[in-house]
């Protein structure tokens, strides 16, 4: 299995930035873990396993961008299968948007 959040440095630089500037909340969390960091690892994780003829499989997939990287794979006939939790589907991220939390 492989874990398509390998963005752990871009992350880094962006949780650094937001404590700088007193972002604490949780919404910060999600803000620091762009969806397009997410696509990318995802494409990575795909085109890795394409050269090493793998399998790959994630275990979490709440970004459509990164949805769209395993649509792609799959089009092209790689084994490459994800899942995602419900509260990803039926949820958003407005309930941390209160900056009193």
């Amino acid at each position: 299995m492989l874990c398509p959040r390998g963005n752990g440095p871009v992350i880094d630089v962006l949780v650094r930035r937001a404590l700088a500037a007193g972002h604490t909340n949780p919404g910060w969390h999600g803000r620091t873990r762009p969806e397009l960091a997410e696509a990318e690892a995802t494409h990575r994780a795909i085109a890795l396993a394409e050269m090493a003829n793998a399998p790959v499989y994630s275990s979490t997939c709440p970004a459509a961008e990164a949805l769209s990287e395993v649509i792609a794979a799959r089009d092209r006939g790689r084994p490459v299968f994800a899942e995602t939790c419900p509260h990803y589907l039926f949820l958003d991220s407005s309930v941390y948007d209160d900056d009193g939390l």
